[in-house]
């Protein structure tokens, strides 16, 4: 697809969404932004028994062999709360860290952390597909992420015999929209539309109108993974392209292999 003058819907979240709204317009394409996932802290009254938790294995972080981060939210949040009990300066040199896709491994770096990835399928199987990740029996590990989330992950890893926490540091909400947004994707007819996650899909399809939604779902709808363009076709979307990962240059490489509309 030729993007000139065609309007691409972006739904990264708010401060996630400009390196992909530059390169859109860089091709000539008109992209508009409506935040449709947003995160944010722990709830200091609905997320007692989840923050006392994770305090607790912050504490205790000397008693694990490798940490997981799987998101730059979760090295976001998650640094913000071993900040909170450690010296960055004096963290236990025996952990191994991990990051699930390049900007996540590069967000630990902000930290002075340096972790490993997998590939750049930027996915919890690349992770898993490191040699030393299938030598884990006895080992202990945590996985930095927000509250729920796929299972893949701590699934295969136990396994492989390891004892797998989740460190549960944030929580994934749907955006309240102002009334320019709502305005935007109740009445505007795009090209197609990029989302970065099954949850992002379900919230569009909840949020727009069902005559805006019909639209959509004539739209092309590039997804980052084969998990997330299955959920699509369930939702009633017609033209799901599944581009190699979440990344900026993923999207628009699918973006550009698209059929003309």
């Amino acid at each position: 697809m030729q993007l000139a003058g065609k309007r691409i819907l972006i739904t990264r979240p708010a401060g996630r969404a400009d390196d992909l709204c530059a390169a859109v317009s860089a091709l000539h394409g008109i992209p508009v932004h409506i935040p449709l996932l947003d995160v944010a802290p722990l709830d200091s009254y609905e997320d007692v028994a989840i923050r006392t938790k994770t305090a607790a294995q912050i504490a205790a972080l000397a008693q694990y062999q490798r940490v997981i981060a799987i998101s730059v939210n979760a090295v976001h949040y998650g640094m913000q709360w071993i900040s909170a009990q450690h010296v960055p300066a004096s963290l236990p040199r025996t952990i191994n860290w991990y990051g699930i896709g390049a900007a996540t491994i590069a967000e630990f770096a902000n930290f002075k952390i340096s972790a490993r990835g997998g590939s750049a399928a930027m996915s919890s199987e690349a992770l898993l597909a490191l040699p030393e990740l299938n030598a884990v029996a006895g080992e202990n590990i945590l996985i930095l992420r927000g509250i729920g989330g796929r299972e893949t992950l701590a699934a295969v890893l136990r396994e492989r015999g390891a004892n797998v926490e989740y460190a549960e540091c944030y929580r994934r909400i749907a955006p309240q929209l102002d009334a320019a947004q709502q305005q935007q994707l109740q009445s505007t007819s795009f090209a197609a539309v990029c989302v970065n996650s099954a949850e992002t899909l379900r919230n569009l399809t909840q949020i727009a109108t069902a005559h805006a939604l019909a639209q959509l779902q004539r739209s092309a709808l590039i997804v980052p993974s084969a998990r997330v363009a299955e959920e699509a076709g369930t939702l009633g979307f017609l033209r799901v392209k599944t581009a190699a990962n979440a990344s900026t240059a993923a999207t628009l490489q699918a973006l550009g292999e698209l059929e003309p509309d």
